[in-house]
């Protein structure tokens, strides 16, 4: 179980190292603190605001303010004290729309006794917008972000179950695996163990819950939110115009390895059949790449027809075309 002392390390280092622009409010620094540690952290948002405003306050500050001097006129308005900017190293910058920027205190108002005029009015205390109340807590997670599904790479995967997931289930699944396993230091629950399957992700003997955040972003690949569907367009793009290239109906002479290939004793075909069969043979035999749906990993069998370990898409029919099917003129 993860103690205080763990969180507000952990939000002390999110604070110092993380860029800017990716923590805007309490709510992100509790999903990024959930990321690395595995945990759900919303019953300890209070507690990591406090961590942050401490920090906020346990800044140096350039100078005290004096109390403002007492006028004469108890009706004009003292003057406001200035208080200095919160610095954190240059990396590091708050930004206004912050919502748990530190907000300077006012002075304690003097105490003066005044009596108003017996025809004054009372005046009603201005109303904030409901608008500026409620912006400060509309925005949680979304398909951005923690919540964007990314590729797993082939080692991690083999800890994690998945080729592609959200990086918060990826770092969920890993503290499934290593609490499943007991990788923990029984000593020390922060440093972990690896076993031979973790030795292969983070490449050390053992690593501690900070550091596996940073080792695991070179096996967190971005996925482009329309790569596969884009993937189909190119396929379904490619088909089409081999089909347009000939005749609908054009019959073609099929190769001797493309006839061994498909397991059939006939040389003629059509030739939309024959490219048919093989994407057919390809997604019988999950041959597509999971990261990226464009790229035909071959197996040995189409390696033997096609000549490559790996073909595009898009290069499936011209290869074949240029290879395998043959117009019956040029057999004669």
């Amino acid at each position: 179980m993860v103690t205080d002392q763990d969180i507000a390390k952990g939000v002390e280092s999110l604070l110092r190292h993380s860029d800017p622009n990716s923590i805007t409010t309490v709510n992100g620094v509790v999903q990024q603190l959930e990321a690395k540690l595995g945990l759900d952290l919303s019953h300890k948002a209070s507690f990591i605001r406090d961590q942050i405003d401490h920090l906020l306050r346990s800044q140096p500050q350039a100078f005290v303010p004096h109390p403002p001097p007492l006028h004469k006129d108890y009706f004009a308005p003292h003057p406001q004290p200035h208080f200095p900017t919160t610095h954190f190293p240059s990396h590091f910058a708050l930004h206004d729309e912050i919502n748990f920027q530190q907000h300077p205190r006012a002075p304690p108002p003097c105490k003066v006794e005044t009596f108003p005029p017996q025809n004054a009015h009372t005046v009603a205390p201005p109303q904030v917008p409901k608008e500026s109340v409620q912006t400060g807590a509309k925005r949680r997670g979304g398909a951005g972000g923690l919540n964007k599904v990314c590729g797993v790479s082939p080692e991690l995967q083999a800890v994690v179950g998945e080729p592609a997931m959200p990086r918060t289930e990826i770092v969920r699944q890993l503290w499934a695996y290593i609490k499943k396993n007991n990788l923990q230091d029984p000593g020390n629950k922060r440093k972990i163990i690896c076993d031979d399957a973790l030795r292969l992700v983070f490449e050390t003997d053992c690593t501690d819950m900070f550091k596996m955040n940073q080792l695991l972003a070179k096996h967190i690949i971005p996925l482009g939110p329309t790569k596969e569907s884009q993937a189909k367009r190119v396929k379904l793009d490619a088909e089409i115009k081999i089909e347009s290239a000939e005749p609908a109906s054009s019959t073609v002479v099929i190769s001797e390895a493309l006839a061994k290939f498909l397991g059939t004793e006939g040389r003629e075909m059509q030739q939309a059949e024959a490219i048919r069969l093989v994407w057919e043979y390809i997604k019988l035999h999950h041959l597509e790449d999971p990261l990226n749906a464009m790229v035909i990993l071959c197996d040995a069998k189409l390696q033997e027809l096609l000549g490559c370990e790996s073909i595009s898409a898009l290069g499936i029919p011209e290869m074949l075309a240029r290879h395998h099917l043959f117009k019956q003129s040029d057999t004669c």
